[in-house]
């Protein structure tokens, strides 16, 4: 059996057939600025996936930046963006209900299929139906990604045991069904849905756009009518957790009486082991009169 801490990446899949169950169906170009250099971003990597789920930090700029964090992070800035853009499009890639068809032949145990469906099959929705989310408007139009770090389990190796060829491998990893609907989506701690939906127009007009935005990634929003829609992200690169932000405590000055700015001054004799530089001992409370004789 394989080490389990050893995962291969998602496989570069080639037909539009495969669009569904790989982090690396696409390859993405970025720059720093307008008239720059257009880089190419290395492929998702399920250990730089892993990794970007615990990490909170704004990009540089620089590709060849190090991720300061708290854990280590195996890669530079361009893998760090790599997997951001991996986990924004496994859980922002959207289409309206019956754009794609699932042609899997689960009886088969075959493999999991998702195409456009056949001509004259999908009549298009208006912008007030593309709003109705409890009536399953929007599907995902991807796999989400497993605590792998990939869109498909990795099968380490392990085989059953002779006594027991029916058991299941105990860390089976399972996806959401394919083409779920947005409706059911888990906001994690936020006290709102996953997704929001408005009307883009005047409300009654039928050619009114319905803009679907993301409650969970802020700038993730998908604007469709009709047969037309389109899936756009622009914003940090960061989820919404639903808590404030609150940073780590500093840690106490060090006291350096070789330096000169460290010295304490003659009026100030705070306490030493409190280690503050500028405060003074309390005064003494007043002594009470004594009571004069009878």
């Amino acid at each position: 059996e394989q080490n389990p801490s050893i995962v291969p990446p998602d496989p570069v899949r080639a037909e539009f057939a495969d669009f569904m169950t790989s982090t690396n169906d696409f390859v993405y170009y970025v720059c720093s600025g307008p008239g720059q250099a257009w880089s190419r971003l290395p492929d998702a990597q399920p250990s730089t996936v892993r990794a970007s789920r615990g990490i909170r930090r704004l990009f540089t700029g620089d590709l060849t930046a190090k991720v300061a964090s708290k854990g280590p992070f195996p890669g530079k800035e361009a893998d760090f963006l790599r997997a951001q853009i991996a986990r924004i499009t496994a859980e922002c890639r959207l289409a309206p209900r019956g754009h794609l068809a699932d042609i899997t032949d689960y009886e088969g145990g075959g493999e999991l299929q998702v195409q456009q469906s056949e001509e004259g099959t999908f009549y298009g929705m208006t912008g007030q139906e593309l709003c109705e989310l409890h009536k399953s408007a929007w599907v995902h139009a991807t796999l989400d990604i497993l605590p792998q770090g990939r869109s498909m389990y990795y099968n380490y190796g392990w085989t059953p045991p002779d006594d027991k060829p029916e058991a299941k491998d105990p860390r089976l990893e399972k996806n959401r069904p394919a083409l779920a609907s947005i409706h059911r989506d888990n906001a994690g701690m936020l006290a709102c849905p996953a997704w929001s939906a408005s009307l883009c127009g005047v409300r009654d007009s039928p050619f009114s756009s319905a803009v679907i935005r993301s409650n969970v990634w802020p700038g993730a929003c998908t604007v469709g009518w009709g047969y037309t829609f389109c899936n756009f992200y622009v914003g940090w690169a960061q989820p919404q957790t639903g808590t404030m932000f609150a940073p780590s405590l500093s840690w106490q000055s060090p006291v350096e009486p070789d330096q000169k700015e460290f010295e304490r001054n003659e009026k100030c004799k705070g306490r030493v082991d409190s280690g503050d530089f500028n405060l003074e001992p309390l005064p003494p409370p007043p002594e009470e009169a004594a009571d004069p004789p009878a």
